[in-house]
């Protein structure tokens, strides 16, 4: 494994954690339910982004940040 595997291990890990624990759960679905369109972007943004970097890692079996990475984000 290489460095950037455990970054981005950290980062799920983040996400999921936050999902886990009741307290910050319920923030989280709080703010989606109160802002659904800018929660749902927020979610999209992470998990696509993640999924790019990852599909990128498979393919090349190094980490490189796509071309136009920011631009497919927003």
């Amino acid at each position: 494994m290489k460095k950037g595997d455990f970054f981005w291990l950290a980062g799920l890990a983040a996400f999921i954690i936050i999902l886990v624990f009741p307290a910050s759960r319920e923030i989280f679905v709080k703010f989606t339910a109160k802002h659904a369109y800018l929660g749902g972007f927020i979610k999209f943004f992470i998990l696509a982004t993640m999924g790019e970097l990852l599909a990128v890692r498979i393919a090349t079996s190094d980490w490189d940040i796509p071309k136009g990475l920011p631009y497919r984000a927003f």
